[in-house]
């Protein structure tokens, strides 16, 4: 029970922490379409009302925008341009569309289907639509990490109902995958040959624990941090929550180049959930203004509400609504994606909020 419950505990921070956030994303497929946004663009609105359920799953460029719709016949995957609203389906499947997640260069496409009750398809596909990899999972929690560092290679992980797991190493550009030994579940990378990883001991339940670099040539680790609940690797730097004891318990948020510098770093009271556990804000890194954009709760206010934090300083954005929401970005855009359905989009330029759906 105390190794299920290890696991639960972990797969929610990786949810949390997986959600519209991703590795450096420098390149792309869109340099024709990939220019600087002017102030005066006017986001052009998508139309809800022909689709059974549609969401904006995360930036391709800086005026390009991925979608998950549902049609009366089709599940679709569509490309669509943030200003002009011109669209191009790229993938249509009959099956349920789950989770979608591009590559660090966003030349690809993981497509997580829900094949019926028991079990997944996970997929790769291009831009075009073209099939390059597909395997089918039975009774498993599926997990995927793209290595940033070589664009055709993806790691997955199947958890069975006691969340031991398997690791398969994929490499599209030979379509071959081979099962790996590897112990360690829920990870990034930080380079090429190295990655890092929350050290849970999966026999007891814990809430804090050390954040290790392993170098997967030479065995080699180190602690990068210690008394750790989360991290991630966003637009080339290392965003690591931890707890440290002040007056009381503070969550320490810090962010690092990943040569190690410090970028900046500050503490905020602890977000408790119903259970009482440390909960992550949903938060996303802004290269654009070099801070963090995340939820905290606000004492004077009911709710969470959105914040800017750069160099041990926070500013608060004014919002149309209240909530603890997923938010994205994309690498120096002064674009970002707030809510359930990415339903609000804010020019950090012009300070304006604009509704990504007709009303």
């Amino acid at each position: 029970m105390l190794l299920r419950r290890s696991y639960l505990y972990i797969l929610l921070f990786t949810c949390l922490l997986t959600a519209c956030v991703g590795d450096v994303k420098e390149k792309d497929s869109f340099s024709a379409h990939n220019s600087v946004p002017s102030l005066d663009q006017v986001i052009s609105p998508i139309d809800k009302s022909a689709f059974y359920f549609i969401e904006i799953v995360d930036f391709l460029a800086q005026d390009t925008i991925l979608l998950n719709r549902q049609t009366e016949a089709f599940f679709e995957l569509v490309i669509r341009n943030l200003f002009t609203g011109k669209e191009e389906i790229f993938y249509r499947t009959a099956h349920p569309i789950i989770m979608a997640t591009p590559n660090p260069d966003n030349s690809k496409i993981m497509v997580q289907e829900s094949i019926n009750e028991t079990s997944a398809r996970l997929s790769v596909i291009n831009l075009k639509g073209e099939l390059l990899w597909e395997k089918d999972y039975v009774g498993t929690e599926v997990q995927w990490y793209w290595n940033p560092y070589r664009m055709n290679e993806v790691y997955v992980q199947s958890f069975a109902q006691d969340w031991s797991f398997e690791t398969e190493r994929v490499q599209l550009d030979q379509n071959f995958s081979e099962n790996i030994s590897f112990e360690y579940p829920f990870f990034q990378w930080i380079h090429a040959d190295e990655i890092i990883y929350l050290d849970w001991d999966p026999e007891i339940l814990q809430q804090t624990t050390n954040l290790v670099k392993k170098n997967l040539q030479t065995d080699e680790t180190e602690i990068l941090a210690q008394n750790a609940y989360a991290f991630s690797v966003q637009d080339g730097v290392l965003i690591i929550f931890s707890v440290v004891e002040k007056e009381k318990p503070y969550a320490q948020i810090t962010v690092l180049q990943l040569d190690g510098t410090t970028v900046f770093s500050y503490h905020e009271p602890l977000q408790n959930s119903f259970s009482e556990n440390l909960l992550v804000p949903q938060f996303a890194y802004s290269a654009f203004q070099n801070g963090l954009l995340f939820y905290l709760t606000d004492e004077s206010e009911e709710g969470f509400q959105l914040y800017f934090g750069s160099d041990e300083k926070l500013e608060k954005l004014d919002q149309p609504y209240k909530g603890m929401l997923p938010i994205c970005t994309y690498a120096k855009s002064p674009y970002i994606l707030v809510g359930y359905q990415k339903e609000w989009i804010y020019n950090m330029n012009t300070k304006q909020w604009y509704s990504m759906y007709q009303e």
